[in-house]
């Protein structure tokens, strides 16, 4: 019985400085050249052409039978694929581009 706890504490031992190792998964490398590929303006520019198309044929053909509904569909499914990177970087990490004050516009500023 102390065997078995001593083997199951040396093995959550183990284990655990193992996932500490710092070590890379081997599919990282892979889903970081598509993340950069589907964020690229070559990326953006496909959604945006694609989310044009779809509202192209939405707006001139609103009585439209399955499969134009399907394709607008499709279209609207691409420019998010493609777009979707792009619009949660917008959302999710701050920006330094954001509203600069500086002093001397402070200072122009009417005192009141």
């Amino acid at each position: 019985m102390k065997t078995r706890i001593l083997l199951v504490i040396l093995m959550l031992v183990v284990t655990s400085s193992l996932a500490y190792a710092g070590g890379t998964l081997p599919f990282e490398s892979g889903l970081t050249k598509i993340s950069n590929s589907l964020s690229g303006p070559v990326a953006i520019s496909i959604a945006v052409i694609a989310f044009a198309a779809a509202g192209i044929m939405y707006v001139f053909n609103p009585d439209a039978t399955a499969l134009i509904k399907g394709l607008i569909g499709l279209c609207i499914a691409l420019g998010v694929m493609f777009g979707g990177k792009v619009f949660v970087d917008l959302i999710a990490k701050p920006s330094s581009s954001g509203c600069i004050i500086t002093q001397d516009y402070i200072d122009k500023m009417p005192k009141s």
